[in-house]
């Protein structure tokens, strides 16, 4: 029996999220700032969340779909509903609410056991900088200046993203953004904070609303690998992974030059056909003054492509030399899957309208897309179908069903339960 799409899978969809996540009590708390409003924000929240689960790409797409196409059928509107009714609505958008239903869907997440899986007992996340909605003519208060090297200066927004590792399910945690310099500050020589300051803010708040069960070790670029951020990290209960690149820097050259005086740890991958080489240079922090542990590893890796060597050190103070190496591939996995899907397939790059507040309100709100997305892929169709659906199939079946619809089904109707 051949593969038939399934012309309900944006109804199944949708009944999985309300069923799950409680998805449509949590669109009833989203507010806005606008007064005396014709559209409600449940109108504006559904079109903008249609638009990105569909992968629509751009607004203009979207209110082709609202004026000529299926889209009337699935969000609640008012007949004089528009693209620029929305434009307007997300930027007196409350983004904390958003915010709040991204934290409650990962904790749903978590409770239903989707990212129970762990590396050897720990859980793992990935803490990256990323940016987004650059422009060479379009800016807001919110964005960075970054000037060419030929004289042009191009805007661009920055956030860096928690991604879970280590799980079938790698959905994302938090976000937070990378904020620019105060231009009322007075100060001419401050520059846009960096992405340690921001990874610090979200950190501390990652684990304020989570509590400090859902990371055990937070693996990163050799950015985050000093002293004030592992610190911050550390009194927070979460240990760091991550690779070391810089020559210039101390730590880097501790751990070459050491690496020659230990015996490695060889380890042998038969998924990967990769015989690799762990060198332990342990104790780095008492050379360093650091008063948290430092442990510092040179990994020589060969397989039939050829041989590559990198350097990574750990602040937890016992952890296992190839564990250190599986978990640097982990966030490698990460660069090449979650954020660059996210640039690749959900339109992250994409301006679809550039205001401070209704810029949060696209990426919050693509976050919570992706995770039901992926929840649902997991949990929905890996059980009850014979067939184990790729991402694309899926895609092509909620374009199917959309287009298929031949009567109005209001949104109440379509998370109701089967």
């Amino acid at each position: 029996m051949g593969y038939k799409p399934d012309r309900l899978r944006l109804k199944k969809f949708y009944r999985y999220v309300q069923r799950v996540f409680s998805f449509q009590q949590h669109i009833k708390t989203l507010n806005d700032h606008r007064i005396a409003a014709d559209i409600q924000t449940e109108s504006m929240f559904e079109a903008l969340f249609v638009c990105l689960l569909l992968r629509l790409g751009s607004f203009r797409a979207l209110e082709f779909e609202m004026t000529h196409g299926q889209a009337r059928k699935v969000i609640r509107q008012r007949s004089d509903f528009c693209i620029n009714s929305l434009r307007y609505g997300l930027e007196f958008f409350e983004t904390q609410p958003l915010d709040e239903m991204l934290v409650s869907t990962m904790k749903h997440i978590k409770r239903s056991g989707m990212i129970a899986d762990t590396i050897k007992g720990y859980h793992v996340a990935a803490l990256d900088g990323t940016e987004f909605f650059r422009s060479a003519a379009i800016h807001c208060k919110d964005c960075m200046a970054v000037h060419l090297k030929n004289g042009t200066t191009h805007y661009v927004h920055r956030a860096v993203l928690l991604h879970h590792v280590g799980a079938a399910l790698k959905p994302f945690i938090a976000a937070e953004p990378i904020l620019p310099k105060d231009p009322h500050s007075g100060d001419r020589e401050a520059g846009h904070e960096g992405e340690l300051t921001a990874g610090k803010r979200l950190i501390q708040r990652v684990i304020s609303q989570y509590g400090k069960r859902l990371i055990d070790i937070l693996t990163c670029d050799a950015l985050y690998m000093n002293y004030p951020f592992a610190r911050h990290c550390k009194i927070n209960g979460v240990y760091l992974v991550g690779r070391v690149k810089d020559e210039r820097t101390t730590l880097y050259q501790e751990i070459q030059t050491l690496s020659e005086y230990v015996v490695p740890v060889k380890n042998y991958d038969p998924d990967r056909g990769v015989v690799s080489y762990t060198y332990p240079v342990l104790d780095l922090h008492l050379s360093l003054d650091w008063d948290i542990p430092l442990h510092g590893f040179k990994v020589v890796e060969t397989d039939s492509s050829g041989t590559q060597t990198f350097l990574c050190a750990t602040t937890h103070p016992h952890l296992d030399p190839d564990l250190v190496r599986q978990i640097v591939h982990l966030k490698w996995g990460v660069e090449n899957n979650g954020i660059k899907d996210l640039k690749d397939n959900w339109h992250l790059e994409h301006n679809y309208h550039h205001h401070p507040v209704a810029t949060w309100a696209i990426v919050l709100t693509l976050l919570i897309a992706y995770n039901l997305f992926y929840a649902y892929m997991l949990r929905s169709l890996k059980t009850k179908r014979i067939y184990n659906l790729t991402q694309a199939q899926v895609i092509r079946e909620l374009w199917y069903s959309y287009f298929s619809l031949d009567y109005r089904l209001p949104w109440s109707r379509w998370v109701s339960a089967p």
